[in-house]
């Protein structure tokens, strides 16, 4: 009676490797989003302090902003627990078997090569161009996580896999 009622209300959901593709593409376009916003801020400041012409006051205002893009970096962490968190509160919606344990297997392999990829891409990009090192100096959480990305994948790959299949012992030996 209570899968029933699941169903119709929308929980059956289709599997955990494509919403993790999805978090993790996000946080890479986050990253990417963010340092390039500062990078281009960091640029235009530069500009704007050297213009004659302009008030003090507004020259102050704009250097002032600077002090805002600091805390994309608390926002970046927050986001990657707060998403980890849904993604397990997903998993665990999702009905599994130990019988797709193989499959989960398949899935780590390739999230860790997603990962790896978007890592590479983030080091190869960065370090190309000398104003985007000089960002990834202000940032230096964000560098780390990106450069790691990997690790944090298959991390959040066994972690749903354990919470995939603790599930199932739960549902297996109190019926849930």
């Amino acid at each position: 009676m209570i899968r029933n009622q699941k169903r119709c209300l929308g929980f059956n959901k289709k599997g955990q490797l494509g919403d993790a593709l999805y978090i993790l593409g996000g946080l890479v376009g986050l990253a990417f989003a963010i340092f390039i916003g500062f990078t281009v801020y960091t640029q235009f400041n530069d500009e704007w302090q050297n213009i004659t012409e302009v008030p003090i006051e507004s020259k102050e205002t704009v250097a002032k902003f600077g002090a805002y893009f600091q805390g994309m970096e608390n926002a970046f962490i927050i986001l990657i627990v707060g998403l980890t968190i849904a993604l397990v509160i997903s998993a665990f919606l999702i009905p599994s078997t130990p019988a797709l344990l193989f499959v989960n297997i398949i899935g780590l392999v390739v999230l860790a090569i997603i990962g790896g990829f978007y890592s590479y891409i983030f080091k190869t990009i960065i370090t190309s161009d000398a104003m985007l090192t000089a960002t990834g100096i202000q940032y230096p959480v964000i560098s780390h996580i990106m450069n790691y990305f990997h690790y944090y994948c298959i991390g959040l790959v066994i972690i749903l896999t354990i919470v995939a299949y603790g599930k199932y012992k739960l549902v297996d030996d109190y019926g849930y």
